[in-house]
């Protein structure tokens, strides 16, 4: 998030802390920390996804059992290779 609002695609708030709180608990979700097998198992993964903030997405959620939801669409995805392949990825 600081990454786009800092390159004007996004804009937040100036109680950024605040915002993330209260939204987290308004949308009934919380924060998943970035743990040490998350970062491990970023090296087993295929160069289908380059982007290294992505592939720690795609690394949570296979370790995780979790959905990946996004608003792109990701013709790699398509392939049974890919790692988020099953997912349940998540067009919207």
């Amino acid at each position: 998030m600081a990454i786009k609002a800092n390159l004007g695609k996004l804009q937040l708030p100036d109680n950024l802390e605040s915002f993330i709180s209260e939204q987290l608990i308004i949308n009934a979700t919380a924060s998943l920390p970035i743990e040490m097998h998350h970062a491990l198992y970023v090296y087993t993964l295929p160069d289908y996804h380059r982007d290294p903030f992505d592939r720690l997405l795609i690394a949570q959620a296979i370790l995780e059992n979790l959905p990946i939801i996004t608003v792109y669409n990701c013709y790699n995805c398509r392939s049974a290779n890919c790692p988020i392949s099953g997912l349940g990825y998540l067009v919207i």
